[in-house]
């Protein structure tokens, strides 16, 4: 399904790995992660892995702080995941665990993972209340809620009472 990278002819050229790192962040935006294990799977040496990303430090390209401002900012206004969904996705942006968890904890608050599951769960019922209910299809409700990433808390506050 998914092709492996291509091999390089030379691992070595700094230039060449410039070159595939600006190539990467002219595609999306991407943490300093991202870009030293794509460089890495494509067969580049550490030295030169760590030559391009420091130069893209240096020249701004790349700012893992800039990166989850924006990212969370844009879940808060647009998506529709709870905390513990964007920190698996974080994650999986080699971003590493505790600081995904500060950067959460400091710009996605619990009156905003409020907000952004009062809108799915509006969006979800389609204009339906949940008064309307029985107890088993909240159950069903709150489970669709906390595979999307919610805390308990607030799935069983919105839900249960």
């Amino acid at each position: 399904m998914f092709r492996k990278a291509k091999q390089l002819k030379d691992p070595t050229d700094p230039d060449h790995g410039y070159n595939y790192a600006i190539f990467l962040l002219g595609l999306r935006a991407r943490t300093q992660g991202e870009i030293q294990k794509k460089m890495k799977d494509r067969g580049y040496t550490p030295s030169v892995i760590d030559q391009t990303v420091n130069k893209l430090i240096d020249l701004r390209y790349i700012n893992d702080d800039e990166y989850l401002r924006s990212f969370i900012e844009n879940q808060k206004e647009f998506g529709s995941h709870g905390y513990f969904w964007l920190k698996q996705k974080l994650m999986l942006r080699n971003v590493s665990s505790d600081i995904a968890e500060a950067a959460l904890q400091e710009q996605f608050l619990e009156e905003d993972e409020e907000q952004v599951l009062s809108k799915f769960v509006t969006k979800e019922l389609r204009g339906k209340s949940l008064k309307g209910f029985d107890y088993q299809e909240k159950q069903k409700f709150a489970a669709k809620c906390a595979r999307r990433g919610f805390r308990q808390n607030l799935v069983h506050r919105l839900i249960f009472e």
